[in-house]
C-alpha cells in the first residue's frame, strides 16, 4: 500500500494537473471526487477512526486529534 508521503506526493501532482485543465473539466473532475467520498464515506470513517485510535494510543495532543478526525459532516462539507 502507499504511505502518507506518497498519497501527499500523488494528492499535489494531481492538484498541479487540475490547475492546468479547463474549468468545465475541473469542474467534472471534482465533482466525481466528491461522489466518490460520499459513495466511500463509511470505508473512510472506518479507517479515520484506526488513525485516530493509534493517535491515541501514541498520546497524540487534543488538538492534532481534533484537526484529523472525520465526521459525517466533514465529509459532506468537503
Amino acid at each position: 500500500t502507499m504511505n502518507v508521503i506518497e498519497m501527499c506526493k500523488r494528492a499535489k501532482a494531481t492538484s498541479l494537473e487540475l490547475q492546468g485543465l479547463p474549468e468545465e473539466m475541473r469542474l467534472t473532475a471534482l465533482e466525481a471526487i466528491s461522489r466518490a467520498l460520499l459513495i466511500h464515506e463509511n470505508e473512510i470513517l472506518a479507517e479515520n477512526k484506526k488513525d485516530l485510535d493509534e493517535a491515541l494510543s501514541n498520546n497524540l495532543s487534543p488538538a492534532l486529534i481534533d484537526r484529523l478526525t472525520l465526521t459525517s459532516r466533514s465529509i459532506t462539507a468537503l
